[in-house]
């Protein structure tokens, strides 16, 4: 019994030794780590463009790997009660209670890169719970080693339901495949599918932030991901055109809701209903059937087709109305 806590005692000294040193990674073993202070956190280190960082995650965790940890370590793709500064500074006290694991010590010799697991995270607040895997890019003073904590695997987190939009030949030109994969990315609220910002314009602040989606929609004139700066959550659209004519949106509306109809979700069973009133019809999807334990966190997928009208106030000549049609993916109201 004495040799083992020797042992563990001398294992835990050497990785402590590790990280003081730089040394930044542990082959592909991740350690049990006690957060200690997570004003530490970095909330959005840009990491895509760090050349450096990029490459650390490469060569020791693998390509697929690291694109699933980029897409998720940003407060944009946390739940609610972490989401935001001032989300985070009224959760504090509870931060230190996740359950996390040590991945590599970044080679800038201050941070490290800690995982988050969601199956870990259940005793966590409402607020707090992980819809799928996070991480953390965090200062080294903000966690510390569990004495004798043992190494395990890095798990192959690309083999995850919401990796399969990270994988381009996953999604072959087809309407079905390309919404099964939007569907795929929505544990990590479809942060994994965020491409390059699109600009505002027309000199005005836009009460939206928009991403282009990593997938363009077969039929769609524009497929965005799009987040409201006043907290809303994030939704992929795809806009499927504008029109003054009532007969053919209608018939687009109608048209793309089949279509949506006919998919096989991959995920699990979906039921379908209409909402209609004055200015917006909407045909949408929720999943009632899930037997695979691994998209439990589809539970709260909403999918939509909407066919809105709004009043034209100028060029009257056109129409009384113009109607838009957009297919979204999103998370349920509560």
């Amino acid at each position: 019994m004495f040799r083992i806590m020797m042992s563990e005692c001398f294992r835990t000294m050497l990785l402590a030794a590790g990280l003081a040193a730089g040394c930044c990674l542990y082959g592909q073993q991740m350690y049990p780590v006690r957060l200690t202070n997570t004003g530490e956190l970095y909330s959005t280190p840009r990491l895509r463009s760090n050349a450096e960082a990029v490459a650390a995650l490469r060569d020791h965790l693998g390509p697929a790997r690291t694109e699933v940890i980029l897409s998720r370590i940003e407060e944009d793709s946390w739940p609610e009660g972490i989401a935001t500064l001032d989300a985070r500074n009224t959760s504090r006290p509870l931060l230190q209670d996740y359950h996390a694991w040590l991945l590599l010590k970044l080679p800038d010799g201050y941070s490290a890169i800690l995982m988050l697991p969601a199956a870990e995270n259940r005793h966590m607040p409402e607020s707090l719970q992980l819809t799928g895997d996070i991480f953390w890019n965090i200062g080294l003073s903000g966690f510390s080693l569990i004495p004798g904590g043992a190494g395990v695997p890095v798990p192959a987190l690309a083999d995850s339901p919401q990796a399969a939009a990270l994988r381009t030949d996953a999604v072959p030109g087809t309407f079905e495949s390309q919404l099964n994969a939007i569907v795929a990315a929505f544990p990590d609220r479809f942060s994994s599918l965020k491409g390059d910002t699109i600009p505002q314009t027309g000199g005005f602040v836009s009460l939206s932030q928009e991403w282009e989606s990593r997938i363009q929609v077969e039929g769609s004139k524009q497929t965005y991901i799009s987040r409201s700066r006043l907290g809303g959550r994030q939704v992929v659209v795809a806009d499927f055109g504008q029109t003054y004519d009532a007969a053919e949106a209608e018939r687009w509306y109608r048209q793309l809701a089949e279509r949506v109809n006919q998919v096989s979700f991959d995920c699990c069973g979906m039921v379908y209903d209409e909402s209609v009133s004055d200015y917006l019809s909407v045909t949408y999807w929720l999943p009632f059937q899930i037997p695979d334990p691994r998209y439990a966190a589809m539970e709260r997928l909403l999918v939509e087709v909407q066919l809105s009208r709004v009043p034209v106030i100028v060029e009257r000549e056109k129409g009384e109305y113009q109607y838009s049609v957009v297919l979204r993916a999103g998370e349920q109201p509560d």
